[in-house]
């Protein structure tokens, strides 16, 4: 029997239209194995016509019946899709009529550059309010303070219970059981030198917006997206564990058309954020997973840090759910647990030796920043 991690990436190579089909027709073991994976990372849906593909390469009678349950997950995500658009138009519509301009990230922005956009799973709606109407001095506003107070006026209008609110965002509630971000930062890195400088690269990209003619919502361009979903998987690899459908989505920004001069204003950026050792391996299992072409790759792949990488995402799964080192123990305090979150970032040394420094320094500096706040 093949490595079933062997398999799983040739039915990913299926997915991104880089390989025909399976070297051999999966066992009913195999088939378990498939969509367990696909579970685990989250890809069910975004892999369903891979897997249909394979039915009717091998001539596979009766269909296999984990087939049927793949087909069964693949429409529960179409819903929910479906659902995720609505909210997404009520969400925009709700802060224009009360003087917010946004943009909205990841998510159903990403679904548009997907063969099949209905079939990748969109989890909660992220909203980026980048200015406002001060209620107060009934000004245009694009200061953070000015947004923030803006913003938290509105989710204690339409809800008087406690909104969880941190250096970048807010939870602003849920509708139509789809959880709503609403963002004054796009994202954050621990390493404040770093963290400046994209907060202030993220402000000089908002001129390269353009209303999406599909979602009624202004979109990051394709350029934004080359960085910011990099940093979206580098934070998140250092927060809670990442797993491939973050890096698929990562694979269709970079199929994106992409000039010489927009690749190398995108190394740029990346390399002024400490991000260039991690691009790197990451470029290794784009290659080596999605079987991504050498001319889609930003950098040189690294081999010995891919692999290293890729060992992460394998064992962390879909934001690290399937990680048992970062479960928290029964009777754990919540010092111990922080304390071995923090030894296990030094193991990602490699990656950013500086943001690995700075997190302890950073979650500390965020505790008063919140009680500064009254947040």
């Amino acid at each position: 029997m093949m490595d079933s991690n062997s398999l799983f990436f040739q039915l990913v190579q299926m997915a991104v239209g880089q390989r025909g089909g399976l070297t051999h027709a999966p066992s009913d073991g195999e088939w378990t194995a498939l969509l367990d994976m696909a579970k685990k990372h989250r890809m069910v849906g975004a892999l369903y016509d891979a897997a249909e593909t394979v039915v009717k390469q091998f001539g596979m009678k009766p269909v296999p019946r984990q087939l049927i349950v793949w087909y069964g997950t693949c429409e529960k995500i179409q819903e929910r899709n479906e659902q995720n658009l609505e909210v997404c138009d009520r969400v925009v519509s709700f802060f224009r009529e009360h003087g917010m301009d946004g943009v909205l990230l990841k998510g159903l922005g990403l679904a548009l550059l997907y063969d099949n956009p209905k079939c990748r799973l969109c989890g909660d709606i992220d909203y980026w309010v980048y200015r406002c109407v001060d209620n107060d001095t009934h000004q245009v506003s694009s200061t953070i303070n000015d947004i923030i107070r803006n913003v938290l006026r509105l989710a204690n209008q339409i809800s008087h219970c406690d909104h969880h609110v941190c250096y970048h965002h807010c939870d602003f509630g849920r509708m139509n059981n789809i959880d709503v971000e609403v963002h004054w930062r796009p994202s954050w890195m621990y390493n404040p030198i770093t963290n400046y400088r994209f907060q202030r690269w993220a402000r000089e990209q908002l001129p390269t917006f353009q209303e999406s003619m599909e979602l009624g919502v202004v979109l990051p361009s394709q350029g934004f997206n080359r960085v910011f979903i990099l940093l979206h998987i580098y934070r998140h690899l250092f927060f809670e564990g990442i797993g491939l459908r973050q890096v698929m989505d990562y694979y269709y920004v970079l199929r994106q058309k992409c000039d010489g001069q927009e690749r190398v204003e995108a190394l740029a950026t990346i390399r002024r954020l400490h991000m260039g050792a991690f691009t790197r391996a990451l470029m290794w299992v784009l290659r080596e997973v999605f079987g991504a072409p050498d001319e889609m790759l930003l950098c040189e792949p690294n081999e010995k840090d891919g692999c290293f990488l890729l060992n992460e995402i394998m064992v962390s799964g879909d934001f690290g759910k399937s990680d048992v080192r970062l479960l928290r123990r029964r009777n754990e305090t919540f010092v111990h647990y922080a304390a071995r979150k923090i030894v296990r970032n030094f193991w990602l040394f490699r990656f950013g030796p500086m943001e690995v420094i700075c997190t302890p320094i950073w979650r500390l500096w965020h505790y008063w920043w919140m009680v500064y706040h009254k947040l």
